[in-house]
């Protein structure tokens, strides 16, 4: 008993990293392609997350760079990987960041219509540059507390959404509102990766599992079932969001705020803590790498991660769903990739692997093929 309460512990915080600002993309995605080639989504990226997610727990388990994802990157797939490897992580951060920006007048305005977008978000960029400018990591929250709180609002959501689901307009979602073709097919890729990748709570997945002498057998199951937690989640809010709404808004939220007021007033709550509690750990974080890995002055690179967001949401990158299926195609899928690169190389300096026993080159060639497809279509629809 004590073991598995542990596990679920691991469990928790791989989920409760993974949950976060992408699932508000889903039902949008899902309307145009379907909800079941949203579930197909959902399952096979669950499945590939799952892998990756093992990859890279496998890879700490096995060095002492602490989780340093550009110094994997140098040491194990090439020097020249470095560099791209830092970028990746760092302008994916600052995007993801500006992401958090453009939901956040998306959420103000359930709560506050009349309040120009500007202020609203301006109030949330000032609190989060206060827990990122004085390392308040626990801004409000504890992860626990926050999990049970975005758990308890999913399952709100799904119910107050089942019945209007179950109806003909809802089930008119089934097959997707949009004609299909290979573009309505694919539109949920980038969101997808976006939702479900966990890479930066690994680390301490992993610390956890060492400190408390949790067997391999139950690493597999933690990452495996954390995973898909947050897949299952998404489905059931995407069937609930899509219920409420016939006609479903980018960002989730909008569509659905003049049709069930609890839901939304549940889906903001969600939201707002989801969003703020991540962007001050992501832009600590993303800091720190500016720090160790650049070399930059402490106070330098907090006010790039504070201001470079706010820049970046003014340059125009209002389109919620645009940008996350940008930062989904492209940044995330180019971590993914580095971290199979990063596994393999790390094999081939004949060091006991602890979690992925397997030499199939299948085990990493098959997720890295899957996200190359989604990545060269994410770059398509940039330049078109």
């Amino acid at each position: 008993m004590k073991r598995i309460s542990r596990e679920l512990l691991a469990i928790g915080i791989l989920s409760g990293d993974i949950i976060g600002a992408g699932m508000f993309s889903l039902p949008y995605a899902f309307q145009k392609s379907g909800i079941f080639t949203g579930l197909i989504y959902l399952l096979l990226f669950g499945g590939v997350f799952a892998v990756i997610h093992l990859m890279y727990a496998d890879i700490i388990m096995r060095t002492k760079e602490g989780g340093r994802f550009a110094s994997y990157a140098r040491e194990f797939v090439g020097r020249a990987a470095y560099l791209p490897a830092l970028l990746i992580t760092s302008l994916g951060a600052i995007l993801v960041l500006s992401i958090y920006l453009t939901l956040s007048q998306s959420f103000g305005h359930v709560l506050f219509t009349s309040v120009p977008g500007f202020w609203l978000v301006g109030v949330f960029w000032l609190i989060g540059s206060f827990g990122i400018l004085f390392n308040i990591k626990e801004l409000a929250f504890s992860e626990a507390f926050l999990v049970f709180i975005m758990l308890a609002i999913i399952f709100l959501v799904a119910l107050l959404g089942f019945k209007g689901f179950m109806a003909h307009e809802g089930m008119a979602n089934l097959l997707g509102s949009a004609p299909l073709s290979m573009s309505t097919l694919l539109l949920p890729f980038g969101v997808t990766l976006f939702a479900l990748m966990g890479r930066s709570a690994i680390p301490s997945v992993v610390s956890f599992i060492k400190v408390e002498r949790l067997p391999q057998a139950s690493a597999v199951r933690v990452i495996f079932v954390g995973t898909y937690l947050p897949a299952l989640l998404y489905f059931l809010f995407a069937l609930g969001i899509l219920g409420l709404s016939g006609t479903v808004s980018e960002d989730a939220i909008s569509g659905i705020a003049s049709l069930h007021p609890l839901a939304a007033l549940a889906a903001t709550a969600l939201g707002i803590i989801a969003i703020l509690t991540t962007y001050v750990v992501l832009g600590i974080s993303t800091a720190e790498i500016l720090r160790l890995d650049l070399k930059m002055p402490k106070t330098l690179s907090r006010l790039l991660i504070i201001f470079l967001p706010l820049v970046v949401f003014f340059l125009g990158s209002s389109s919620f769903f645009a940008l996350v299926s940008l930062v989904g195609g492209v940044f995330v899928a180019w971590e993914a990739i580095f971290i199979i690169l990063i596994w393999r190389g790390l094999n081939k300096r004949k060091m006991p692997r602890f979690l992925i026993r397997s030499e199939n080159s299948a085990v990493s060639w098959l997720p890295l093929g899957i996200i190359f497809i989604g990545f060269f279509y994410e770059l398509i629809q940039v330049f078109s």
